[in-house]
């Protein structure tokens, strides 16, 4: 096996110098030479790829102004639910189980546009508005930053009937689609912030057979039935926030080149709010790894204790075992060689070998 591996060796050699008959620097260990390397690893070089990223910024095209400001920062680009709309990146509000039953739409119309169901709000609009209720601070409050926003607080406050007890349901959604992507190394993470108050629920899914079934990434809810809260849930007015990770195989399966990924602020009375932001979706892209070494543009230096030259080309660029990204390893040598162009694997200049 040994000798079939040299003979190929060789040949590799021989078949690169002709091809390559500029090259005078090669890898060389007694008698056999590596004039150029080329090395295509079978295993994979893996990459993590951005299949989409949404931070809700730029769309104050479409944003409106609140309608019935209170203490309002307002300034005419305050909140959309027209999000990336005919772009192919559109995130979907569905209101459809507003009301008490879900569904009715009964207490379900808020006065004020900006709070009925998920909408995307500039976040310094938001809290001037509403005030910095509880503490928040995790999504922003002087910066402008937009994020999207459900606020059952808030739809509680403006509604034009008389208000139906966990009246507020809403989803927001958006459709990925993974045509070309590994779905089996998919990952989603994005920054979050909920206030815990009884009844209000926060939800995150996904689902890859168009919304037929779901499969839960995240669910936040306090204990209905204890009061105060029991000790594994937090008490009224904690806030909880993000960013988190969710990885395929892991914490959901993948089996679709399709993805629809759901936010849901759900059972909510005049309770507190969910919020998020910069979803990413990504994955690994695996690639071939190719290199190629001529062992050319390296620093050579004069054999020592050789012969005279006999050509120009024996010229003191002679030699080098300062090669980067190879290591040579001598440590099983029975001896050392008083010529360094010789001890060991060294890169030589192949005519001041030969003329050597």
């Amino acid at each position: 096996m040994t000798q079939s591996f040299f003979k190929r060796l060789v040949g590799l050699a021989e078949w690169i110098s002709a091809s390559r008959s500029n090259s005078r620097v090669a890898l060389s260990c007694l008698a056999i030479p590596m004039v150029s390397c080329l090395l295509q690893v079978n295993s994979i070089q893996a990459q993590r790829v951005e299949v989409a990223f949404d931070d809700f910024e730029n769309l104050h095209a479409n944003m409106f102004s609140f309608t019935e400001p209170a203490n309002v920062f307002a300034d005419g680009t305050d909140w959309t639910n027209q999000i990336r709309v005919g772009t192919g990146r559109e995130w979907v509000v569905d209101n459809s189980q507003m009301g008490t039953p879900p569904g009715s739409q009964a207490g379900g119309i808020c006065g004020e546009g900006a709070y009925n169901g998920w909408t995307a709000m500039d976040v310094a609009s938001w809290t001037a508005e509403q005030g910095v209720q509880a503490g928040r601070t995790t999504l922003g409050l002087a910066d402008r930053n937009t994020a999207m926003i459900a606020d059952p607080d808030a739809y509680y406050d403006f509604l034009t009937e008389t208000a139906q007890t966990n009246a507020y349901n809403s989803y927001v959604s958006r459709t990925y689609d993974l045509t070309g992507f590994d779905v089996s190394t998919l990952k989603i993470s994005f920054d979050y912030e909920f206030a815990y108050e009884p009844n209000q629920i926060g939800v995150v899914e996904v689902s890859f057979n168009s919304g037929k079934t779901w499969q839960e990434l995240l669910f936040l809810q306090q204990d209905p039935g204890s009061n105060p809260p029991a000790t594994r849930n937090p008490p009224n007015n904690t806030i909880v926030t993000g960013p988190v990770t969710y990885e395929a195989g892991t914490d959901f399966s993948a089996d679709s080149d399709q993805m629809i990924l759901r936010f849901g602020c759900l059972n909510s009375d005049n309770n507190w709010w969910f919020a998020f932001d910069n979803v990413l979706v990504e994955t690994v892209e695996a690639k071939p790894f190719f290199d190629l070494e001529d062992f050319e543009g390296l620093d050579l230096v004069p054999f020592e204790v050789a012969s005279p030259p006999t050509s120009s080309r024996f010229d003191g660029t002679d030699w080098t075992n300062v090669i980067p990204n190879w290591v040579i390893d001598n440590s099983e040598m029975l001896g050392r060689c008083r010529e360094g162009g010789y001890d060991g694997w060294t890169a030589l200049d192949i005519q001041c070998w030969i003329n050597e």
